[in-house]
């Protein structure tokens, strides 16, 4: 069973969707030729984590800027 799911909205009419599980985790890469960024949810023993990475190219990955809970991530953003 599906413990995450991503979508992504474009210029075409329709979406795409994908599930990640427990084990793998879901990673999604939004780019352009200025830049990227990277981010990946993943269960670690019960708790559930982010990882955001940043890069100045178009590319997959990057620098790490975040990597903790899902609960450090949105008390930093407030």
């Amino acid at each position: 069973m599906s413990m995450f799911y991503g979508q992504v909205h474009g210029a075409a009419r329709t979406h795409a969707t994908r599930q990640g599980t427990r084990e793998s985790g879901i990673r999604a890469s939004v780019q352009s030729e200025h830049g990227s960024v990277t981010t990946e949810m993943y269960d670690n023993y019960g708790a559930l984590m982010v990882s955001v990475r940043t890069a100045g190219c178009s590319k997959f990955g990057g620098d790490l800027i975040f990597d903790g809970t899902i609960e450090e991530l949105i008390s930093r953003l407030k």
